[in-house]
């Protein structure tokens, strides 16, 4: 007999089936309905003008941006323009002037029409949408909120626009807190990939600091952009100063030997040490383990991490995805434009623009991210290869309803000027089984940390001495990098050897008779 678990997806209107059997996603303007593997119920779109994201001309002179719509399959563009700059009020007068910082990458909603996009290096922003009321909302930083509640905006004409609108933050407190993400392409026995890393000032002080990205020793250096200080398999860049919001990205170009196993697991470590010192140590540095893989497209999107446990999705903890590109074609491409039909499990407001390769334009309308990089002329791979690549990373949030065993699918279409759109690979995040606290057998002590960052031990005071414990210690990609069973505890203490684990973030489990917690720590060298 089998015995597995299964579910069965539901339409809404009455049939239920697996991923793969036909359903009706209610639309008239769609063939083929199916349920697809995150369960949802949409179809391929019958338009003459193509499928979801496509560019189009919708005929109208008064619009721009045309695209095909994810719900109706239609051809539309937006007639009204809407312009502003976010900045922290250092003075609190409501105005942006004297010693007052415009905010970069700061996300901005456009209000009740779930209409996002971000902000320049100035602060500066823009949107382009259709006729109506609108209130405008910037998003939240860590030590910054909005100063006050902005007017609605009448838009209701077609046509008409609404520019230089102030959006004012107050800061809570005046520190700096660099962050620091690095992600990389998959890695190929005899060929190169590009390990990238960002590094963002998410502070209320500009800030510069140190950054460095340790890679797998294995793997053979080949070079930097911009260029860093290479010392074996560590490189360093000594940063400019970020304002507030501003970011630091680089690449790093490593080869694998030929020969090397598939399956092979290389680790990948970035640490940024800033100046002044840092509010917020957490954030300081990022790491994964990855594995050796067979050949890839050089077109790819990936998430980070790969597992999330029911603790994360409760926490709402959010997931990294980074969209790679390249021109591979025979001439440079003076456009890219790249769309991302976002899942539904994911919280509607949660979108987080991290940094992207080059300038670009970021819009989130009813679910369809777009990044315009318009003017962009990336050289083609023949002319220039380190130049023929571009990225953006953004963050989302899982909705805090997914269950344990859940799948989250998610992939893009890529626009190089007029071509047809390339299409990436499916990146999948789950949330992991076996996680669930038991309601019975004997309650985990409540545990507490130190030292924490930690370097060769760590050390977990308990409130009563338990009889055995199962440690299991997780990185932040939902790998178990090491476990231990039957751990005695001396004197209401256990005691964990962390020196063999690369630098980063990690979750220690621990386990009592049929319950379990978890704490976050820091190894840092």
């Amino acid at each position: 007999m089998d015995c597995n678990c299964i579910g069965y997806c539901s339409d809404g209107m009455g049939l239920y089936g697996l991923p793969g059997t036909i359903c009706n996603d209610g639309s008239a303007f769609t063939i083929n309905d199916m349920f697809w593997p995150d369960c949802v119920c949409r179809g391929i779109c019958i338009s003459e003008f193509g499928s979801p994201g496509d560019p189009c001309d919708d005929g109208d002179p008064l619009t721009n941006d045309d695209i095909v719509s994810e719900n109706y399959c239609i051809c539309s563009g937006w007639q009204n323009l809407i312009t502003g700059q976010v900045f922290l009020d250092v003075d609190l007068d409501g105005v942006f002037g004297g010693p007052d910082l415009p905010i970069a990458n700061r996300t901005v909603q456009s209000g009740v029409s779930w209409i996002w996009t971000t902000t320049d290096a100035n602060g500066e922003f823009e949107f382009r949408l259709g006729p109506g009321f609108y209130t405008l909302l910037a998003a939240s930083g860590s030590y910054d909120a909005p100063a006050q509640v902005n007017p609605t905006l009448d838009l209701s004409v077609p046509g008409s626009s609404s520019v230089g609108n102030a959006l004012a933050m107050q800061p809570s407190a005046s520190l700096t807190d660099l962050a620091v993400e690095v992600s990389t392409q998959p890695a190929r026995p005899g060929f190169y990939n590009f390990i990238t890393v960002v590094c963002t000032n998410e502070g209320t002080l500009p800030a510069t600091g140190d950054l460095s990205v340790t890679f797998d020793g294995l793997q053979a250096y080949e070079g930097s952009w911009p260029a860093g200080n290479a010392v074996g398999n560590t490189v360093t860049w000594t940063l400019p100063v970020l304002q507030l919001g501003g970011t630091f990205s680089a690449m790093i170009r490593v080869r694998t030997p030929v020969g090397t196993a598939l399956g092979t697991d290389l680790t990948c470590d970035a640490q940024v040490i800033p100046a002044p010192a840092d509010g917020e140590p957490v954030n300081d540095q990022d790491g994964f383990v990855h594995q050796v893989v067979g050949s890839f497209d050089p077109n790819d999107i990936s998430v980070s991490p790969t597992i999330l446990s029911s603790e994360d999705i409760a926490l709402g903890r959010p997931v990294t995805y980074t969209i790679r590109f390249q021109n591979t074609g025979t001439f440079l491409a003076e456009d890219v434009r790249i769309t991302d039909i976002l899942p539904f499990q994911f919280r509607p407001n949660s979108f987080d623009f991290i940094a992207s390769s080059h300038p670009c334009h970021v819009q989130l309308s009813n679910g369809l991210l777009e990044f315009r990089f318009d003017g962009i002329m990336l050289p083609d791979s023949n002319a220039n290869e380190p130049e023929s690549h571009g990225w953006v990373m953004f963050r989302m949030t899982p909705q805090n309803f997914l269950l344990p065993g859940a799948q989250v699918y998610n992939s893009a279409s890529i626009y190089f000027d007029f071509n047809e759109p390339i299409y990436t690979n499916t990146a999948v995040f789950e949330i992991e089984l076996n996680t669930s606290v038991a309601q019975s057998g004997v309650e985990a002590p409540g545990p507490s940390l130190w030292p924490n960052p930690a370097t060769d031990l760590l050390n977990l005071s308990m409130d009563r001495t338990p009889p055995t414990a199962l440690v299991t210690i997780i990185d932040m990609n939902g790998r178990v990098v090491r476990s231990m069973a039957n751990v005695q505890a001396q004197d209401k203490t256990l005691t964990i050897p962390i020196a063999h684990l690369a630098d980063g973030l990690y979750t220690l489990r621990i386990g009592v008779g049929l319950k379990a917690r978890h704490q976050r720590f820091v190894k840092s060298h």
